[in-house]
């Protein structure tokens, strides 16, 4: 197989998903700070219990961690720079993480208005799910060489979760389907 590849790349998502990611980091520190300086003075009221008020903050403070991990691991997930060649789909989360999928070991590709996802097993056997935003420059040109390349290794191909094969114009573009009927 060739070696050739074509790279796509957006540092503005690289810098998008670290500044909500510093963000989200700032906001989770205020509001540990602010959990952890109040809670010691609530227990000045003689209302509230001291084993309450430490449960409470723990419990908060615990859903907050729980929030913040999982934005961040959205954001670090971003692919960022994404190479294509016949023989391997590559991409470059925001983490710096290189995850790379071969396309005998691609089980679909599926185009949709939010973006491109190509999912598979890696080399570990481990699922692996890529997802390129819509938004990156040439997104068109990505999407139809991912298309050509599956197709190519006679991987699955689907449109907005539909395989390919299953979709019907008639329910896809109506106006289309009226534009024949009136010329027939």
């Amino acid at each position: 197989m060739s070696t050739w590849s074509q790279t796509f790349d957006d540092d503005r998502v690289l810098d998008e998903a670290r500044s909500h990611a510093r963000r989200c980091v700032i906001v989770f520190a205020g509001v540990s700070g602010a959990l952890v300086c109040l809670a010691p003075l609530s227990t000045l009221s003689p209302r509230l219990d001291a084993t309450v008020v430490a449960l409470v903050s723990g419990a908060l403070l615990s859903v907050c961690a729980g929030v913040v991990m999982v934005i961040l691991g959205r954001e670090y997930r971003r692919l960022w720079r994404i190479e294509l060649s016949m023989g391997r789909f590559v991409g470059y989360d925001a983490a710096g993480r290189r995850s790379s999928l071969s396309w005998a070991r691609v089980h679909r590709v599926d185009v949709s208005r939010d973006g491109l996802l190509v999912a598979g097993r890696d080399e570990r056997g481990r699922g692996t799910r890529l997802t390129v935003a819509a938004g990156i420059p040439q997104f068109t040109v990505l999407a139809h060489r991912a298309v050509e390349y599956a197709e190519a290794h006679g991987r699955t191909v689907c449109v907005e979760g539909t395989p390919l094969d299953d979709l019907d114009l008639a329910t896809l573009l109506p106006s289309l389907c009226e534009t024949v009927g009136a010329t027939a």
